[in-house]
């Protein structure tokens, strides 16, 4: 099946979910598009998930602001980037700094 086609007609029925279809129908359609589509569909359709929730608030930052799921991912990023340069303190050391 063409990307494009099937990609189409994710597009089209995740904007009926709003018009004449039920959530539960509409479900079960896009899950057998999914399970007929190939790679690089399901890459395609994981990156519409991606766009359309990387402004979703899923934590907080220590003021208690917002984080979104971008920010968040880019925090992770950053901190696996630091633990493997060995930039980190453990949780002795910080202890020992608060005394």
């Amino acid at each position: 099946m063409n990307p494009r086609i099937v990609i189409t007609h994710f597009l089209y029925l995740w904007k009926k979910i709003d018009e004449t279809m039920g959530t539960a129908e509409l479900k079960n359609r896009i899950q057998s598009f999914i399970e007929k589509a190939d790679d690089k569909v399901l890459n395609i359709v994981n990156d519409v998930f991606e766009n359309y929730y990387q402004d979703e608030t899923v934590a907080f930052h220590p003021d208690g602001s917002p984080m979104t799921r971008k920010a968040y991912k880019e925090a992770l990023d950053l901190s696996e980037e630091q633990i493997k340069k060995g930039d980190f303190i453990s949780a002795e050391k910080l202890e020992a700094k608060k005394d």
